[in-house]
């Protein structure tokens, strides 16, 4: 058992389907070189993906903050479309995506992390049996299974949000006109 309360071996059941690159994460985040511990381990599927990436790995508080930094520049472009007309205010907008996507890419894994440890103490204490068994290991695999349906209702939310941004901005004034691209 490391620091943090929990084994290695917890860590990769939670992991459960991409066991290997996150073994490699959290054994750096467990070590510490220099005397510091490290946070950065570069995942380029948390900040490529975002905010669906951290809805598949059950990190719904963290899905939903990086949705809303995600669409803050998106609102505000949608609300205030003339501060954008202008060459600055678009490599600003620019910057701050990659910004985004960098520190989500550089830290995700970390913030997984803390998830996963918080998430294995939690039910380790919940469950009813022996915490060195076989069933613990299968079933903290499953409460740690990345969910493809929690991606997804993700992603279908980070559409109704840009879409009621586009609304409520009157860049729509008929619902319909959203579904304009089929028409």
């Amino acid at each position: 058992i490391g620091e943090d309360g929990v084994s290695m071996k917890e860590l990769t059941a939670y992991t459960a389907t991409s066991a290997f690159h996150y073994g490699r994460a959290f054994d750096v985040f467990r070590s510490k070189s220099g005397g510091k511990k490290r946070r950065v381990f570069f995942n380029f599927a948390s900040g490529f993906l975002a905010p669906a990436f951290q809805f598949y790995r059950k990190m719904d508080v963290f899905g939903l903050i990086s949705m809303l930094i995600m669409l803050l520049p998106f609102g505000f472009a949608a609300f205030f479309p003339s501060f954008f007309s202008t060459s600055g205010a678009y490599y600003l907008l620019n910057a701050y995506s990659l910004a985004t996507f960098i520190v989500l890419s550089a830290f995700g894994d970390y913030f997984y992390y803390l998830h996963a440890v918080k998430s294995i103490k939690k039910f380790r204490l919940s469950f009813k049996g022996d915490t060195l068994s076989d069933e613990y290991f299968e079933a903290l695999a499953e409460k740690g299974k990345p969910s493809v349906l929690r991606a997804i209702v993700g992603i279908l939310l980070l559409m109704l949000l840009t879409s009621s941004i586009l609304w409520l901005s009157g860049s729509f004034t008929n619902p319909s006109d959203l579904l304009g691209i089929f028409a």
